[in-house]
């Protein structure tokens, strides 16, 4: 898992790339309140055999104590197998404190079994 964040002040529009999202929470990818507008995720399968994932959002800061196990997403997506889509979100979804995510194979707020291979994901913020 590595994160890259991606800032210039050419742009209104900030970019975070995570290589290998898992059942690992990533927290506070933004650094702070931001609103997002697109996630782009990559779930092919890389020479290896990848199942239906879950993208799972909070809204919660590193010291705010996600427990993958326990602890309620603000948002869960279903991402098929093998598939690149992009989830656009015209209005922005908005996160108060801070964009921590997972990407795991069980539904609900439960679940921390890891995808089969590395879900990339990009994500456009501001």
């Amino acid at each position: 898992m590595a994160t890259t964040q991606f800032t210039d002040s050419n742009f209104t529009y900030k970019f975070a790339y995570e290589t290998a999202l898992a059942s690992t929470t990533v927290q506070n990818i933004t650094s702070g309140a931001a609103t997002v507008y697109n996630i782009f995720v990559d779930n092919l399968t890389a020479g290896g055999t990848q199942t239906v994932v879950y993208l799972k959002l909070y809204d919660t800061l590193p010291n705010g104590g996600i427990d993958p196990g326990s602890t309620s997403p603000d948002y869960i997506f279903k991402i098929p197998t093998d598939v690149v889509t992009t989830l656009s979100f015209p209005g922005g979804l908005s996160f108060s404190t801070g964009l921590s995510m997972r990407c795991v194979k069980e539904k609900g707020t439960g679940g921390t079994t890891a995808p089969d291979t590395s879900v990339l994901i990009h994500i456009m913020y501001k």
